[in-house]
């Protein structure tokens, strides 16, 4: 199966256009919520990665969130069964999923946007349906990306916690089927059952079962823009800082003020 690069096109288009605003809006944030940003459904065909065994780490004192997991296939059409497994190498490389950010013990990401490779996927796509790399197939880098947004909650439902994130695309031998270089990707992360509370005040580890699993994928255009016109609202309604001065001081004296405040 190839990929619908014409869906491609039309959903890589609709998301440049809302590249620029989301790059400012998105850029800083994160939410004790999840960003619910949906994946396109038929006749939409958006390339889409799944991952299982996925765990999650954080740190508390170095404020790392470690996220790892195991690709197993990509689906280029959005249609059951995914078109492809993703394979070793037959002697020492295994598909992987890695995810590296700084989280605050707020929640809060720090220094998104990075331009550092954050997100790596790695595997060979078995074309032939042979369950094993061969002739023709390669073990590579399929997509990296540097994160733009994450929303988080704990205990979705009963024991459940989720996650999902928004990435730029930097690099891989799919960069193309995802939109091209700087389009932005989802990956929605459930952890499955675990205690977590959603609270970042503490170290915490939880997923790494078989029901813990994750999709990376293009998103729908229409739930992204909502999810961006939320984050302008909170954006140009947050709290403005104003600090009142003399206007007896000198300029020199204004402007050490400026720099205090």
């Amino acid at each position: 199966m190839k990929p619908a690069t014409s869906s491609i096109r039309q959903d890589g288009a609709a998301i440049a256009l809302l590249t620029v605003i989301a790059c400012v809006l998105l850029t800083g944030d994160a939410h004790a919520a999840l960003l619910n940003i949906a994946k396109p459904s038929l006749p939409r065909t958006p390339t889409d990665i799944t991952s299982n065994f996925q765990s999650a780490s954080y740190n508390s004192t170095s404020h790392v969130l470690t996220i790892t997991g195991s690709p197993i296939v990509i689906d280029y059409n959005n249609t059951a069964p995914p078109d492809y497994d993703l394979v070793d190498d037959g002697v020492s490389q295994v598909p992987e999923l890695t995810l590296s950010v700084l989280v605050s013990n707020t929640g809060t990401l720090i220094h998104p946007s990075s331009g550092n490779v954050e997100l790596t996927v790695t595997g060979a796509i078995d074309t032939n349906h042979n369950t094993f790399m061969d002739g023709g197939e390669t073990f590579a880098t399929l997509l990296t990306a540097d994160v733009l947004d994450m929303g988080f909650l704990g205990q979705v439902s009963t024991g459940h916690d989720k996650f999902d994130f928004v990435f730029r695309v930097l690099g891989g031998t799919q960069m193309a089927a995802f939109g091209g270089y700087a389009a932005h990707v989802v990956m929605v992360y459930d952890a499955g059952v675990t205690s977590w509370t959603g609270s970042w005040a503490s170290n915490f580890t939880i997923g790494g079962t078989g029901g813990a699993v994750s999709d990376i994928y293009v998103p729908e255009p229409s739930t992204y823009l909502l999810t961006l016109v939320a984050a302008a609202t909170a954006f140009f309604f947050r709290p403005l800082r104003i600090t009142r001065r003399s206007p007896f001081q000198s300029v020199d004296q204004r402007e050490s003020s400026n720099l205090r405040a």
